[in-house]
């Protein structure tokens, strides 16, 4: 996927740009709005205001290569304010939460080291695994672990997206693994039969085998699809909007929107609102709802689905 040649025609309104950026990073991005979340109304709302943040701010975006390591961030801030709702103190820079400063040591390639399994988990395993693991971290760590190891940010875009030192990063990162590693301990001597290997490098073996399953193919699948209209309906309301901030932006040299995604926003000369996040939302909203109904039908047609029914 040529990213810059994509972002560029979506500048210009080229539609068929928006739909190749939707298509090329909604599966992977609504896995991890998935994780991040925990469930999946939520992880469909996060995913829904990144498009339209992304779409808003399409044109502040500095380098149109990076588009999907951007988007990343965008949807990972997303998801920490909707998390920060429901816990008003989240991700803020408690004291006493950096007390190694830095004699962080992580050694974190081991961690990314290639992992050849030498048998398989099925998908019930599988997602018994994942979801023991992922309730072992905070939503601190969990969003960090994520961001670093599966979605392969840097430690310094992580802290940029959060608001958080490079060290609070680092920490989180630490103490993350450590959960890990305890949660996978607890589940040997529970009787699961793990691999003998590094607990994060099983930890994201595990992510890709869930990702990769034909139960969350199908789900995310008719989720995509029933929401793709109304996504791509808000990337067209937003066309204007974004060819007119790119204009702004070369003429004074400023940006409507921060690098990373945190405002997630795009104004009008003048400071009022643009309309088109709202005409947007609205399509969205909609394409939601049959989203949801469509991921029920499309998960009793699994395997899965039909012996749950059973």
């Amino acid at each position: 996927m040529d990213y810059k040649k994509a972002v560029e025609a979506a500048l210009k309104g080229n539609e068929s740009a928006f739909s190749a950026l939707y298509e090329s990073t909604q599966r992977d991005m609504y896995y991890i709005a998935l994780k991040y979340m925990k469930n999946e109304e939520d992880a469909m709302d996060v995913l829904q205001d990144s498009y339209i943040k992304a779409w808003q701010s399409l044109a502040t975006l500095k380098d149109p290569a990076s588009f999907r390591a951007w988007f990343g961030r965008i949807v990972a801030n997303t998801a920490k304010n909707a998390l920060a709702k429901k816990r008003p103190m989240l991700f803020s820079q408690l004291e006493g939460e950096n007390d190694e400063g830095e004699q962080f040591a992580l050694d974190i390639e081991d961690e990314k080291s290639e992992f050849q399994p030498e048998r398989s988990y099925t998908q019930k395993e599988t997602q018994e695994l994942v979801h023991e693991l992922i309730d072992s971290l905070s939503d601190e760590q969990r969003l960090c672990i994520l961001m670093y190891h599966l979605d392969d940010q840097s430690i310094k875009d992580i802290a940029e997206t959060f608001g958080i030192s490079e060290n609070t990063v680092k920490s989180r990162l630490l103490y993350g693994r450590k959960a890990i590693k305890a949660k996978a301990e607890e589940l040997q001597k529970k009787g699961y039969q793990l691999y003998t290997v590094a607990p994060v490098v099983l930890f994201l073996y595990l992510l890709d085998s869930e990702k990769a399953s034909t139960v969350f193919a199908a789900t995310a699948n008719a989720v995509m699809q029933a929401q793709k209209t109304g996504i791509l309906e808000s990337a067209k309301a937003s066309g204007s909007g974004a060819g007119a901030a790119e204009s702004s932006a070369a003429g004074h040299g400023t940006e409507t929107v921060s690098h990373s995604g945190s405002s997630g926003s795009a104004s009008r000369p003048g400071g009022s609102p643009s309309s088109s996040g709202n005409t947007g939302r609205t399509a969205v909203s909609a394409g939601r709802k049959v989203g949801q109904t469509a991921v029920k039908q499309a998960f009793i047609h699994t395997a899965a689905g039909k012996a749950a029914a059973v």
